[in-house]
């Protein structure tokens, strides 16, 4: 007896699909009319979990403790510049040395700040595994805000002093001074640009890239009318005359270089 050729529509030969799941291979049978089986259900994306308490806890102590760190720091700086470069001799001028300790202290401080700035948008900080973004973005948040505290210091201790004959409307309104009015206006126009560059660098998460960023550019220009303020108004420049030659072209070279090898904005 011979037989006829076998029709292939009615075979119901199954052709077992390996899938691979968490490991395991699983034989997946194809529907019989020969469409490709269905795949599965895409899982939905877990959202980030936030910081829990006490890591946000521990970043706050650690920021706190960098902040008091950097500001003790500023102001042992300020107080030997400021002892060093014209010593004490009356008691009555001891307003003026807590005021010129502030400023000078500042001064270091807002100097760090704004090569601290450059550096995180320059080129070769690729070439540098120290410091960590983190560690560098923590350093400028909490030198910012100590350089804040020391100048609002710096503006109370001088309107306080008598001998320093600026007033509390010289020291907070420009050309307002009885004491070398330009190089004090310098100073308070100086004071206004770094409380606006700190209050947009704060907002920086509800403004847009281009709005924030813009004013906080300003810190070059804030850091040459404070270089022109300390070295104008200082009855001690011939003796910090290097301080701040160096200073200045530290930030100067930074900025150059920055620009001129085509940093970020």
């Amino acid at each position: 007896m011979r037989g006829g050729p076998v029709d292939d529509s009615k075979a119901t030969t199954a052709l077992p699909v390996v899938a691979a799941a968490a490991g395991t291979a699983t034989a997946v049978q194809p529907d019989r009319t020969g469409a490709p089986p269905s795949p599965a259900p895409a899982q939905p994306a877990q959202p980030a979990l936030a910081p829990s308490v006490p890591e946000r806890a521990r970043s706050m102590v650690e920021w706190l403790s960098l902040a008091v760190l950097v500001l003790g720091g500023a102001i042992t700086v300020g107080y030997w510049l400021a002892t060093v470069s014209r010593p004490v001799t009356t008691s009555h001028m001891m307003p003026w040395l807590a005021g010129r300790t502030l400023g000078l202290g500042a001064y270091a401080t807002l100097t760090v700040l704004v090569c601290l700035g450059i550096w995180l948008r320059h080129p070769w900080r690729s070439r540098w595994s120290f410091p960590s973004p983190e560690s560098a973005l923590r350093a400028h948040a909490a030198l910012g805000a100590t350089a804040i505290v020391l100048v609002v210091g710096h503006l109370v201790a001088l309107a306080l002093d008598a001998y320093a004959h600026v007033g509390w409307v010289g020291a907070f309104v420009p050309w307002q001074s009885g004491y070398r009015t330009t190089a004090v206006a310098l100073g308070v126009i100086a004071f206004y640009l770094m409380l606006l560059v700190a209050g947009t660098a704060g907002l920086a998460g509800r403004l847009t890239r281009g709005h924030w960023l813009t004013v906080h550019q300003l810190a070059l220009p804030l850091f040459g009318l404070v270089w022109f303020h300390g070295v104008l108004a200082g009855t001690d420049t011939p003796t910090l005359r290097l301080a701040y030659v160096v200073t200045g072209l530290a930030v100067g070279a930074l900025a150059v270089t920055r620009y001129v090898t085509g940093g970020q904005r």
